[in-house]
């Protein structure tokens, strides 16, 4: 389980971002200034903790043949 603070591009002026890494799952939220995504963080961290809070996909990748059956069906 991880929860990290950083910047993507350090610098100032750039956003500061909330990486979650958990259980083989990858999450990064942009929050804004330091001290916000400080707070953010420490939440997540006791929710991961507490069982609380479930990292779902946002994206479903269709797999290959539900892709390429159709087209197939109208080629032959």
């Amino acid at each position: 389980m991880g929860v990290t603070v950083r910047q993507k591009q350090p610098g100032k002026g750039n956003p500061w971002w909330v990486f979650i890494n958990y259980k083989g799952r990858r999450k990064a939220k942009k929050i804004g200034d330091k001290k916000t995504a400080e707070a953010v963080a420490g939440k997540i961290r006791e929710k991961l903790k507490l069982g609380e809070l479930k990292i779902e996909d946002d994206h479903k990748c269709p797999l290959f043949k539900d892709y390429a059956d159709p087209l197939l069906s109208k080629i032959i």
